[in-house]
């Protein structure tokens, strides 16, 4: 997966951000045994090649999907990656899953005011129908 690591662009304009198996907003990467990517999105799964050898570490810069979709590269990957075990990735995990507890929180406290106005605009309305 390090030669498809980075910023991509789909046809449709859709930006594409692959971090470790992760393709932002859709879903995890898998590579097969013959260096073919997969990826379930929904209940259908979707394969693709890269233009590159991903078994050589080489950066591709075009991904072809089998349903005809091509992501061509935007940005390559950070300049340094950190390892996925050990001390230094345990606390790289810990950062981003406190970043994003932290989003959640956001979204909860959004969407209590939003309860809470609705709550309100309900209860003027039912004061004027009364």
């Amino acid at each position: 997966l390090q030669a498809v690591q980075g910023l991509w662009r789909a046809n449709s304009g859709v930006r594409i951000r692959i971090d470790g198996v992760e393709a932002s907003s859709l879903g995890r990467l898998d590579v097969g045994e013959d260096g073919e990517l997969s990826m379930q999105l929904g209940s259908k799964r979707f394969l693709g090649r890269c233009s590159g050898d991903s078994e050589a570490d080489e950066v591709a810069q075009v991904v072809n999907w089998d349903d005809g979709d091509v992501w061509t590269r935007l940005a390559g990957p950070a300049a340094y990656h950190f390892p996925l075990t050990g001390p230094t990735a345990a606390i790289w995990r810990a950062a981003r899953c406190w970043r994003e507890l932290g989003t959640w929180r956001s979204e909860v406290r959004r969407g209590e005011a939003r309860f809470k106005s609705a709550e309100a605009i309900s209860k003027s309305l039912s004061d004027e129908i009364i």
